[in-house]
């Protein structure tokens, strides 16, 4: 199955996806000027929290548990979250018909951060069951 969504490096981009589908992504990670990064040895964050004045852990995401990095020296990494992933409490679980934030953060092997894409994340309801 391919990516539904296709990201290019910081900024805000707004994703939805059908609660129970796995969830997929590609990122290419880049800087605030847009040069991409080289991800060789870096760590990869991908958290969805609450929308509230103080946000609420719902889900992580790293490297190896969910995240790939598919080309190091272009910066390009995947997201895949199951099904298992969103409806066991990591730290809690995912609520279909509910809208969060996402955020996404690379640390490179130097000890550099650069936040990636970030936005709201609506988690549909699945018509069929």
């Amino acid at each position: 199955m391919a990516a539904k969504y296709t990201l290019q490096g910081p900024g805000w981009q707004d994703m939805e996806f059908v609660y129970g589908e796995n969830w997929q992504a590609n990122f290419t990670a880049a800087d605030g000027q847009g040069t991409t990064l080289d991800i060789t040895g870096a760590t990869i964050q991908f958290r969805v929290s609450t929308v509230a004045a103080t946000p609420v852990t719902v889900a992580t995401r790293t490297v190896g548990d969910g995240i790939t990095i598919t080309g190091a020296a272009a910066g390009t990494f995947s997201l895949n979250m199951t099904f298992a992933q969103q409806s066991t409490n990591n730290p809690t679980a995912i609520v279909e018909g509910t809208r969060y934030l996402y955020n996404t953060r690379v640390t490179t092997s130097g000890g550099t951060v650069y936040d990636q894409a970030r936005g709201h994340l609506a988690v549909a309801t699945s018509l069929i069951s």
